[in-house]
């Protein structure tokens, strides 16, 4: 797919970044930007003030025919035989676009990695292929935060080196998306450079963090220039572990094990047939599951899956996995067996915290009904909880409480009752007692303060004046 025709994505409006002198390295970041409490650094960052941008360490990897060639005025240039994709000199003023208002933008110095191609990877320019040609880009992290996604944009055709870059001189080239757990140290994406494109371009690189507002970018002056190529004719490995992860009378939820390919997989292949029927391919997911609907229901299906990659590769099949879908006509009346041994914890003079041990039922408890009385009252519903635990908050201290928990399915049968338990809220005062005195008459049961403690005395005596009688266990106690 060409993605240099895609439509640029819409840019948020944001303010003009203002103009710099031009820069292999992004500028530092702005004295009187608002920061947060740890100098702009997302939660969890273990570094110091100042020292995030380690967080990022940009170092051009070299793979394959891909060889490091040094440029006058410009450490960082390489050259590449056949079709080559460089790094190159940063041309006129260039400034990074600027996110929109509100957003912390971290601007790191150095470069995002540039991995590839290797020779076989090279595709020639206006000749016999007019096709995307795939190249290598990863990060190094030190502190791999939590990540929504990492998109790529390139400059576009057209574009003037001479004036200051702005976010209208991009367009989108890739975009993947993550699932907000903490990123590999090393993560890599394969990314289509457009074959329409030769010459001077920017690529920049956005690293977006899940658990907080910001953002990394980081850039790659490349100097693209045609050659001449030979075609990718490896095909991917067969996907394995084909299995359903839970099957309805109208769904299959399929998973597999991601197949291997020398440049990267680019989709798979689903493939459905029922009964002795020819198979069908019903979808080309980009990911290692799928979620077929509207299914039959009572019914067997047969399913298949094979990886493609960039160039049209397609693998050897899967073996084949057989599912049959639930029934759909028969009515849920079977209820959940009744929660058992329903217990409380930190009481305090306003809350409680209940537990119980889970219900059971043939297609699943969905709730818990948790009901409440005083004493003497009736039951009523205070809460319906997904989980086996529940704080009831806001109660009368010094005052008794009785609970049950039943179990609910999603067709809506209600088990019988767990047993009843009584809890009592605290009053909500402590008591004081006076501080022991070493010359005190003091009789059994008797209850002190010293040093934080609150003590209570062991048998009947008169004291003598002697400080340590209160640390003799024939004489007091601890009790609070």
């Amino acid at each position: 797919m060409d993605l240099s025709k895609s439509a640029p994505e819409p840019q948020p409006t944001a303010p003009a970044a203002p103009r710099q002198r031009a820069s292999a390295r992004p500028p530092k970041a702005k004295a009187d930007r608002a920061r947060s409490p740890r100098d702009g650094h997302p939660s969890g960052c273990p570094h110091r003030v100042g020292r995030h941008r380690a967080c990022v360490r940009a170092r051009l990897h070299r793979r394959g025919e891909l060889r490091p060639h040094r440029a006058p005025g410009h450490p960082r240039q390489h050259r590449a035989r056949g079709h080559r994709l460089r790094a190159a000199e940063p041309r006129g003023r260039r400034q990074l676009p600027r996110r929109g208002a509100g957003r912390r933008t971290h601007r790191l110095r150095g470069q995002v990695d540039l991995l590839g191609p290797r020779r076989a990877d090279r595709d020639t320019v206006g000749q016999e292929r007019r096709d995307a040609r795939p190249h290598r880009f990863g990060w190094t992290y030190t502190a791999p935060h939590n990540t929504d996604y990492w998109k790529y944009y390139i400059t576009k055709k057209g574009w003037n080196p001479n004036e200051p870059l702005d976010r209208g001189d991009f367009e989108v080239l890739a975009t993947f998306e993550y699932d907000g757990r903490a990123a590999d140290t090393y993560p890599v994406h394969t990314i289509d450079i457009p074959s329409d494109r030769t010459g001077y371009y920017v690529i920049l690189a956005q690293w977006e963090i899940d658990d907080t507002g910001a953002a990394f970018y980081n850039v790659v002056d490349v100097d693209i220039q045609p050659g001449t190529s030979t075609p990718d004719t490896t095909a991917p490995s067969a996907p394995t572990g084909l299995t359903s992860a839970a099957t309805t009378a109208s769904s299959v939820d399929l998973r597999w094990t991601a197949s291997t390919d020398d440049r990267g997989v680019a989709s798979y292949r689903v493939e459905r047939a029922t009964g002795s029927g020819a198979f069908a391919q019903v979808a080309t997911p980009a990911g290692t599951s799928y979620l077929n609907t509207g299914l039959a229901a009572s019914t067997t299906y047969r399913y298949r899956v094979s990886a493609v990659d960039a160039a049209g590769n397609v693998s050897a099949a899967s073996a084949v996995f057989s599912v049959t879908t639930a029934s759909g006509t028969t009515p849920d009346t079977t209820q959940p067996s009744a929660p058992t041994g329903l217990a409380s914890s930190g009481v305090t003079s306003s809350s409680v915290n209940l537990s119980w041990t889970a219900s059971t039922d043939d297609r699943g408890v969905t709730g818990y009904r948790v009901e409440r009385a005083t004493a003497t009252g009736a039951f009523q519903q205070v809460a319906q909880v997904t989980t086996t635990s529940y704080q009831n908050t806001g109660l009368a201290a010094a005052t008794t409480y009785r609970y049950r928990v039943s179990a609910v399915d999603a067709a809506g049968n209600v088990s019988g009752l767990s047993t009843t338990i009584s809890v009592t809220t605290s009053s909500g005062t402590t008591p004081t007692y006076p501080t022991w005195n070493s010359r005190g008459a003091y009789t059994k049961g008797d209850r002190v303060t010293w040093n934080g403690k609150v003590y209570e005395a062991v048998q009947t005596y008169q004291g003598v004046g002697d400080t340590n009688w209160i640390n003799a266990g024939s004489l007091w106690k601890v009790v609070g």
